[in-house]
C-alpha cells in the first residue's frame, strides 16, 4: 500500500520490481487473487508513469538480465525485461483475469499514444 500513498517515496526501480513480481505471481494465483493483483498493478502504473517502459519489449531501460531470485528489489534489474506475464495472462482460463489484463493493456496503449503525439 505504500506505493499508492500520497507521496512518492519509493525508488522507481523498487516499484518496478514489485510490479514485476506481482505479475509473475498472478500467473499461479487463483483467478480472484490474480485479478486483484492486476488491478493493483494498474493503479501503481497510473501513479508512476515512468513504469510505462515495462510494457515494451523494444525499449529496455536497463542492460543485463532480470534477476528474479535477488532478495534486494533494487538490485534485480526489473527494467531489463518487459511484463511478458501479462501476455500469458491474456489467455488465462478465467474470463475475469483476461478482462483485468485487457484493461491494463488498454491503459498502456492509451498512454503510449499520448506520448507519441
Amino acid at each position: 500500500l505504500m506505493f499508492l500513498g500520497r507521496s512518492k517515496v519509493s525508488s522507481i526501480t523498487r516499484v518496478a520490481s514489485f510490479c514485476k513480481r506481482l505479475c509473475e505471481c498472478a500467473l499461479y494465483w487463483p483467478p480472484r487473487t490474480a485479478v486483484r493483483a492486476i488491478e493493483f498493478v494498474h493503479k501503481v502504473f497510473i501513479k508512476y508513469p515512468a513504469l510505462e517502459r515495462m510494457f515494451s519489449s523494444e525499449e529496455q531501460a536497463g542492460s543485463g538480465l532480470y534477476l528474479q531470485e535477488m532478495d534486494d528489489p533494487d538490485m534485480c534489474n526489473p527494467f531489463a525485461t518487459c511484463l511478458y506475464e501479462l501476455h500469458w495472462l491474456q489467455i488465462h482460463h478465467h474470463a475475469s483475469v483476461q478482462e483485468a489484463v485487457a484493461r491494463l493493456l488498454e491503459f498502456a496503449r492509451a498512454e503510449e499514444k499520448k506520448h507519441r503525439i
